[in-house]
């Protein structure tokens, strides 16, 4: 088993340029009782741990390299993930507004009065809702432009229909998100973070914070769940269903995406394959590292006001949670990253569980910046400094006014709050934002 392993390692060492394999290399002399002390079979198994550790980050690299130089033959098409050009090579393009012979705020769509699950069939904004990805922050936002739009385009000048729940069952069959997308009747969006930052951010609020775990390294680290979450989350199952939400976590009802279920020897053929599919399908995919570059790109393609997209943060350490979680208000911890929790993130066990999250996180990177570049450099950079004097604005003024579920001596205040917040603990704030854009339209600058 040895003499394979190191035969192996040899192999794909070669295959990357970095040895000679033709080399006069005597495997018949290595004998593995040599090596018999613990030192070093440690040092062999973090040889070997290091070459695992690697041959997943070559495959990261080789798919980021395929954004620009290879052809996946995914059928993307308008608003699939790469395009195929004349000389064979590939440009990832930017996200699109796919829905250019309707109405740009066709999308705006009447609230459904009553409907069973099994009756439902979404349309409008469908956000889909990643834990601990600045989800509550962005739901906020969401529910801001559904207020705005839908009061200035519907008959009932109530807010345009959004689902952004985490675990309602909202099921879309591919005939019908085909259907509502062609019609322009829907824009299916989600929010990613970065894998390694997310999964320590959930061990400390879910644990740490809410069930008052101690921050020991072992329990930290026995809290990284690592399988490519946010890959599965966005939910493209093998029949090409979309499940908008779930009725359950996915710890809970089991991984449906069959990218889950790869060996490690099938994921630098099998995941570009998933996560091209997750590009052509989705409207917009934003990143919580390029917030205001995602919004305000957003808000290009969708044709929306600059105070559109204000916002303020549902959750930060220091402060409370929304007082949902049986029905307490739970303070936030700061989460830190020990030697030995960045260990075990650097290590082979862990990465291999993230490199799903790692792929897609880089694809939406670089898709962001093929949309920046498309929209135009120029405008895009207008249109941040536009947001970004509006968001310190908004920081001047609302942030002494928000209500937030939880006060800060942590009582729950949800009367209170539900006159100053969209829903829960997003949207917070929304009518001092609301008096800013009201100011800002009539030609205060």
């Amino acid at each position: 088993a040895f003499k394979e392993t190191v035969a192996g390692l040899v192999d794909f060492l070669g295959r990357r340029g970095e040895v000679n394999t033709n080399a006069n290399i005597n495997f018949a002399t290595l004998d593995p009782n040599l090596f018999y002390t613990d030192t070093e079979k440690s040092r062999i198994g973090q040889f070997i741990e290091y070459m695992a550790l690697e041959r997943t980050r070559i495959e990261t690299m080789r798919y980021i390299e395929s954004l620009t130089h290879t052809q996946h033959n995914t059928g993307g098409g308008e608003t699939g993930g790469v395009v195929k050009s004349d000389s064979q090579s590939t440009k990832l393009q930017g996200w699109k507004y796919r829905h250019e012979n309707f109405p740009r705020n066709g999308w705006c769509q009447e609230p459904a009065e009553e409907y069973t699950i099994n009756e439902k069939k979404e349309k409008g904004l469908l956000f889909v809702r990643v834990p601990k990805a600045a989800s509550s922050t962005i739901l906020g936002v969401a529910l801001h432009i559904a207020h705005h739009v839908g009061e200035k385009n519907l008959p009932s000048k109530r807010a345009c229909s959004v689902s952004g729940n985490h675990w309602s069952s909202i099921v879309l069959e591919r005939p019908y998100l085909n259907s509502i997308q062609t019609n322009g009747q829907s824009f299916l969006w989600a929010w990613i973070r970065d894998p390694e930052t997310r999964v320590v951010s959930n061990a400390f609020f879910s644990h740490v914070s809410r069930r008052g775990m101690k921050p020991t390294d072992s329990n930290i680290i026995g809290m990284l769940r690592a399988n490519n979450y946010q890959l599965d989350f966005l939910n493209l199952d093998v029949n090409g269903r979309v499940i908008v939400e779930t009725a359950q976590p996915p710890w809970k009802r089991g991984n449906k995406n069959k990218a889950l279920r790869l060996s490690e020897d099938q994921f630098e053929t099998e995941l570009p394959k998933y996560i091209d599919q997750v590009l052509e399908t989705y409207d917009f995919i934003g990143l919580v590292e390029r917030m205001d570059e995602s919004l305000v790109a957003l808000r290009l393609l969708m044709g929306l006001e600059a105070t559109d997209i204000l916002y303020v943060n549902a959750k930060s350490a220091g402060g409370y949670d929304d007082g949902s979680f049986k029905k307490k208000c739970y303070k936030i911890k700061k989460s830190f990253i020990s030697p030995a929790v960045r260990e075990f993130l650097d290590s082979h066990q862990l990465q291999t569980g993230i490199v799903g999250d790692r792929m897609l996180h880089e694809a939406v990177s670089r898709k962001l910046d093929a949309t920046i570049e498309e929209l135009g450099v120029d405008r895009f950079q207008a249109a941040l400094g536009e947001h970004k004097f509006l968001m310190n604005k908004a920081k001047e003024e609302c942030a002494h006014k928000i209500i937030f579920p939880c006060s800060e001596k942590g009582v729950r205040q949800k009367e209170e709050s539900a006159l100053n917040c969209y829903r829960a603990d997003a949207g917070c704030g929304y009518p001092c934002l609301n008096d800013i854009a009201k100011e800002y339209s009539s030609g205060w600058n």
